[in-house]
C-alpha cells in the first residue's frame, strides 16, 4: 500500500507540473503598458524582471515583487499567472499576452481592457 501512495503522490507531480509551466518572467512581456480605457487612462502596469509597478495616477507607483510565473496554454491562448508579495499575502495577476498586437495584454478579468505596451510600433 505505501508502494502505491508514493507511485501516486509521483503521479500526481507530474501531472500538476505539467499543466502550468514555471519560468521567469519573459523578455517580451518586460515593459510599461498603458490603456486608453476612460477610468483608467492615468494609470500604468509595469513589468521587470523581478516586480510588477502598479502606477496608480496621483495616487503614485506601488511595488510589489514577483514571486513566481507560470504559463499554461488556455485554449488557443497563453495565460500567464505572476504570484507577487501583496499586502496581506500573496497575490495574482492573470493575463493574455498578444504578440500580434504589439505586445499588448489582457486581464484574465477585465478582457474588454486592452493594455498596450509602450514604445512598441502599431
Amino acid at each position: 500500500m505505501r508502494k502505491f501512495a508514493i507511485v501516486l503522490g509521483f503521479a500526481l507531480v507530474l501531472l500538476v507540473s505539467s499543466c502550468a509551466e514555471e519560468l521567469t518572467l519573459p523578455e517580451k512581456l518586460i515593459g510599461t503598458y498603458t490603456t486608453s480605457a476612460p477610468d483608467y487612462g492615468d494609470r500604468s502596469l509595469e513589468l521587470t524582471p523581478d516586480e510588477i509597478v502598479f502606477g496608480l495616477g496621483d495616487a503614485g507607483l506601488v511595488r510589489h515583487e514577483i514571486e513566481s510565473v507560470s504559463r499554461e496554454e488556455e485554449g488557443s491562448k497563453l495565460l500567464y499567472t505572476l504570484a507577487y508579495a501583496g499586502e496581506g499575502g500573496t497575490d495574482h495577476l492573470l493575463f493574455y499576452h498578444d504578440e500580434e498586437n504589439g505586445g499588448s495584454i489582457v486581464l484574465r478579468n477585465q478582457t474588454s481592457i486592452v493594455w498596450n505596451k509602450q514604445g512598441v510600433e502599431r
